[in-house]
């Protein structure tokens, strides 16, 4: 992990970046399948549909209040669901 995000500031700042972009793109290139994979190996299938409920509906309402209070501070939003 500490090398990622080195070879990434490496990266960013511009310098020669050589071994560094390689690291970056082989690392990039698996973490998240990996980490995707390693979740799906702790999941307890326990509750799923009231977790699934519960999180879509956090989400609506987080949009919701959003779009309220930019409709009352800036007089004008526009509410986007994705």
């Amino acid at each position: 992990m500490v090398i990622g995000h080195f070879a990434e500031q490496v990266i960013d700042f511009g310098t020669e970046a050589g071994p560094y972009r390689a690291i970056f793109i082989f690392i990039y290139a698996f973490h998240m399948p990996l980490f995707i994979f390693v979740s799906g190996l702790f999941h307890k299938n326990r509750n799923i549909s009231q977790k699934v409920f519960a999180f879509i509906s956090i989400g609506l309402i987080y949009k919701i209040l959003i779009y309220c209070i930019r409709r009352v501070t800036e007089g004008e939003a526009s509410f986007k669901l994705l």
